[in-house]
């Protein structure tokens, strides 16, 4: 019987980038005709939001726009705000694929200063950290089995998983709020921020359904007195079927959300009066899809009549151990600072990511940024802040390597300010990503037989006796004696493939 090789391919994970770069951000800006000139800045906010990328060969360009805040004290002393959007755009050198890359950018704020050159013209500058890694699914041809001219082969089924594809798919929300019964009419805006949560989903061929919530937080200028602060929050809920190509039902979907821009407008009810927001949100919901396959690999192979050679090479194959989403709660009561009375608006952000896996466990490492302004003893307003360290552990049923590609969101903020100089705030921060686990594995891509040279026999020898020591591996031992390893099994009585201690074998020639 002629030798018959079955062939496999293979689904390789490469990294074909991983680096972290600066983009210098800088602005000079003037200040809007509606705004009161500066006589002290108070704070700059500074969010980065990626606006797309896209792989050229072996070229990745990383569009974004730094949405600057910049928070102050007018000359009557009231606070109000001016925000200014810088566009960048990024082009790093990557290894080139055949395949579509998978890009994954994590953009964090490196630095940032702001000062008023006058009182209606401001200086920005600083910087962006882009953390950027770009994987591929490659293919690689193996032997999968291989039958005839006595070839036996040693292998296994092996779980692998596929990364499918990315996708990151827009959608807009619009709506109009209306303003709680016991909350003073808006004038102006003065901060909001969205937190995107998703509640269910589930999917279908070619596509996903999304069900969450928007929850909208306002801080604001009330209408009619230039010193009186207040905020407002509403949870929009949403509903979204977004097309993903190649989604089937049994893909692995990693989702996770976020809001490019937030645009909150008041408008005029119908007695006239500033009470109600016009609202429209973008969010992003990128997509990430794993396909798991089980695949037959063979490690090595010999021939019981022929000669033979083959060839082996390691290979790491990736396997999805855990698609994580979860979230942690910070909740402390704390000080206010000192001269503070109470808290009028606080915000939260995550710095400092750290993700790692190891030992059955994955973990998750950042700093909370806590952000507030105070109103004061003397009737004026400062602004503060803190950062507090916080660690989650996710368990993970896997002991092999493993890399956690997480990232954090925050989910909602609120805060409860008392009279007695202290306050309740808690923040829920939303963690998300895939923990790949890889062994390296050794797999077979190639044999040949040599038909001319028959291994010699002798006919008089049947059967022969080895002394084996505890830990040897049959399969060894069966291609020591060029013969069957299911034969020494049988004629042994044996079940295991490793021998437990020492002892005699037949060896069946």
């Amino acid at each position: 019987m002629e030798l018959q090789l079955k062939r496999q391919s293979v689904a390789i994970n490469e990294t074909l980038c991983r680096t972290t770069v600066e983009q210098p951000i800088e602005c000079d800006a003037l200040l809007p005709d509606y705004c009161p000139d500066i006589v002290k800045i108070l704070r700059c906010e500074v969010t980065p939001i990626l606006t797309g990328n896209q792989v050229s060969g072996s070229q990745l360009t990383v569009d974004g726009v730094a949405a600057a805040r910049v928070f102050y004290l007018s000359d009557a002393g009231c606070l109000r705000s001016a925000e200014y959007k810088i566009p960048f755009s990024r082009v790093v050198e990557i290894k080139p694929s055949s395949s579509r890359p998978v890009v994954r950018v994590s953009p964090s704020v490196g630095y940032f200063n702001c000062r008023a050159v006058s009182p209606r013209r401001l200086d920005l500058r600083g910087a962006i950290s882009l953390s950027i890694l770009v994987t591929a699914c490659r293919e690689e041809d193996v032997v999968a089995g291989a039958e005839g001219m006595g070839v036996l082969t040693r292998g296994e089924e092996r779980e692998v998983t596929r990364v499918t594809g990315q996708e990151v798919r827009p959608f807009t929300l619009r709506e109009e709020l209306e303003l709680p019964s016991d909350k003073p009419s808006i004038r102006l805006p003065l901060r909001c921020s969205g937190f995107a949560r998703i509640t269910d989903k589930k999917q279908v061929a070619g596509k996903i359904v999304l069900k969450g919530e928007l929850k909208l937080h306002v801080f604001y200028l009330c209408d009619g007195d230039d010193n009186q602060l207040d905020s407002t929050d509403h949870t929009v809920p949403f509903s979204q079927i977004l097309d993903v190509d190649g989604m089937e039902e049994q893909t692995r979907c990693i989702v996770s959300l976020q809001v490019s821009s937030l645009d909150v407008q008041p408008k005029a009810d119908p007695d006239g009066q500033s009470r109600v927001l016009a609202l429209e949100a973008v969010l992003e919901a990128k997509v990430l899809c794993h396909r798991n396959e089980t695949i037959p690999l063979v490690s090595d192979c010999y021939s019981t009549q022929y000669e033979s050679s083959c060839q082996q090479k390691t290979v790491s194959l990736g396997r999805l151990a855990e698609a994580v989403d979860e979230s942690h709660v910070y909740q402390e009561s704390v000080d206010l600072p000192d001269g503070a009375v109470r808290i009028l608006d606080l915000w939260c952000r995550v710095q400092g990511e750290e993700f790692s896996a190891e030992a059955g466990k994955a973990t998750a490492v950042g700093r909370l940024l806590i952000s507030m302004f105070c109103s004061m003893e003397d009737g004026g307003m400062e602004y503060f802040d803190k950062t507090e360290p916080f660690t989650h552990e996710i368990d993970i049923d896997c002991q092999q390597p493993m890399e956690f590609l997480g990232e954090f969101s925050i989910l909602d903020v609120g805060f409860t300010s008392s009279g007695s100089g202290r306050a309740e705030i808690r923040c829920e921060i939303g963690i998300t990503g895939p923990v790949y686990c890889s062994e390296p594995e050794a797999v077979l891509t190639s044999l040949t037989v040599d038909e001319e040279h028959p291994k010699e026999k002798d006919p008089s020898v049947s059967l022969t006796i080895y002394f084996a020591d505890a830990g040897e591996n049959l399969w060894e031992v069966a291609k020591r004696y060029n013969t069957s390893m299911e034969k020494i099994l049988a004629d042994n009585g044996l079940t295991g493939t490793v021998i437990g201690e020492k002892r005699s074998l037949l060896i069946p020639m």
